[in-house]
């Protein structure tokens, strides 16, 4: 009978030291006719092993799958982002994600505390290999977050990172994503940078977002340029439709109208108690005016001679 840790085939006398990886024992001869694995997660570089429990386990952070394991570089790592807090780990599920909010970059994280916090002003979510800068419109104040809060309202953000968020000027309020500041409805933007928000002048319309060039006028009101807040009122305010210029002043103006305060009639059209209506223009109108232009006067003598005439019979 070998000695626990020795094996012998069938036939043979001579005993032999069980290879690394394996061990055995027993008090039967058929205990000893072969050498058994260490278990998965173990490893053994010794001969004559005659105890599983002399299997070494792999140690903390990593893990194995190999049965009778005889060397130490087949216990492997857990990967970046992970930990693994169990002795003799035997499967890859044994490593465990970090938790959102921390992150871990090399291998073989060994417990928990191997897995640090992200700073202020980062975060972690599924990816905790690394923490991410907070995007443009949300801060984090505190480490080991795994999202960044979006600004308060009235403020902006418009870098990555930060810890805090800034103020809106005066007159104006954040956008959608809180990421820049945007002039409020009611007033128009006078300096990009820094953000300068005027409020609306009299007799103006002010859209938000809207610039000097994009501010609409009243109707019955006229400026000469889409870069100047000077006004006139129109003469008649029939004349001026008011609204944005996109080319010339004259967009201000009602159809027929162009000119300072949209007192001056266009190519065409004629002036008629300060309104300017279509000349006739068509041959067969024109045939009409000219017909009744002659034909009124021949009336009017014709009645004025008969008027006359009944007047004085004996003439």
């Amino acid at each position: 009978l070998c000695q626990n840790g020795k094996f012998s085939n069938y036939g043979s006398s001579e005993c032999k030291l069980c290879p690394r990886g394996k061990y055995n024992n027993g008090n039967l001869d058929v205990d000893h006719t072969r050498c058994l694995n260490c278990p998965i997660g173990k490893y053994n570089i010794l001969l004559g092993i005659d105890s599983e429990n002399k299997c070494i386990n792999c140690p903390l952070g990593k893990y194995s799958l190999v049965f009778g394991s005889n060397n130490s570089n087949n216990c492997i790592e857990c990967s970046e982002g992970k930990y693994n807090d169990i002795l003799g780990a035997s499967k890859k599920e044994n490593c465990k994600l970090c938790p959102q909010g921390r992150f871990r970059r090399f291998k073989g994280g060994s417990s928990l505390n191997d897995c640090l916090d992200c700073s202020v002003g980062f975060y972690s979510d599924v990816d905790v290999t690394n923490c991410k800068k907070c995007e443009v419109g949300k801060f984090g104040q505190t480490p080991g977050i795994s999202e960044c809060k979006f600004c308060e309202e009235g403020r902006y953000s418009d870098i990555n990172g930060t810890i805090t968020c800034q103020i809106c000027p005066e007159n104006s309020q954040p956008n959608y994503d809180f990421s820049k500041c945007e002039c409020s409805i009611g007033t128009y933007k006078a300096s990009i940078n820094p953000l300068i928000c005027q409020k609306c002048p009299n007799n103006f319309i002010c859209n938000k977002g809207a610039i000097i060039e994009t501010l609409e006028l009243d109707k019955k009101f006229w400026r000469a340029n889409k870069t100047t807040l000077h006004i006139e009122e129109c003469k008649k305010g029939y004349n001026c439709n008011g609204g944005k210029i996109i080319n010339s002043s004259d967009d201000l103006c009602n159809i027929g109208h162009i000119g300072p305060i949209c007192d001056v009639c266009e190519k065409g059209w004629a002036k008629n108690d300060g309104k300017c209506y279509k000349c006739l223009t068509t041959t067969s109108v024109k045939a009409r005016s000219y017909f009744l232009t002659i034909l009124f006067p021949i009336i009017i003598c014709l009645v004025t001679f008969f008027m006359v005439k009944t007047a004085n019979p004996s003439s």
